[in-house]
């Protein structure tokens, strides 16, 4: 199983590996938004932590906005006062919101939830994928159908069965049929 890797913004130097132990994580530490900012540019996370206060900027908005742009699900630690503010502002992004300080059950808790979160979405997203092409595939043939059906004046069994038939008979898939046949009567016309 591959390393996660999570990218930590923070302004002090707390002990971050208790959150994230080595033999599962590959942890890298930025104390500034335009560093995290790069950083995401360059590399792919599966995780942005963000805790404050950093130097003049505002966590909240920091969150939200890579939250947006780079799709990642982002674990924003807010001290209490701002916890209601963070939890309302954040509510339309990626971004989970614990307490700081941080204490580690809490912590760990929130990581496993937001893991497991992103894995059902990386897997619905696939899923969707998946049946977008099914529904392109089906698109394409039926337009190939539709095609022969007027070309030929077939009936709309007819021209399903030859496609069926011209598929087995080269060994390839209806969808594969469908676009020669469709590339061919382009090409006629």
């Amino acid at each position: 199983m591959r390393k996660k890797k999570v990218i930590w913004l923070s302004s002090n130097s707390e002990t971050k590996g208790q959150y994230f132990p080595s033999s599962k994580y590959d942890l890298s530490l930025e104390k500034s938004s335009s560093k995290l900012k790069q950083k995401l540019n360059d590399e792919k996370f599966d995780l942005i932590m963000i805790s404050g206060p950093l130097s003049g900027e505002s966590c909240i908005q920091i969150a939200n906005e890579v939250a947006a742009v780079f799709q990642i699900p982002v674990l924003l630690a807010v001290p209490g006062e701002l916890y209601d503010q963070a939890s309302y502002q954040c509510q339309e992004h990626r971004v989970f919101v614990i307490l700081s300080p941080l204490q580690k059950l809490m912590t760990m808790q929130a990581i496993a939830l937001i893991e497991k979160f992103s894995d059902q979405i990386r897997l619905l997203e696939k899923q969707i994928q998946k049946e977008q092409q099914k529904f392109k595939d089906e698109k394409m043939i039926n337009l190939c159908k539709l095609k022969l059906i007027e070309t030929y004046h077939w009936s709309e069994e007819k021209a399903h069965s030859f496609i069926g038939k011209k598929a087995m008979d080269h060994s390839c898939t209806k969808v594969y049929v469908a676009k020669v046949l469709l590339n061919r009567h382009q090409a006629n016309t």
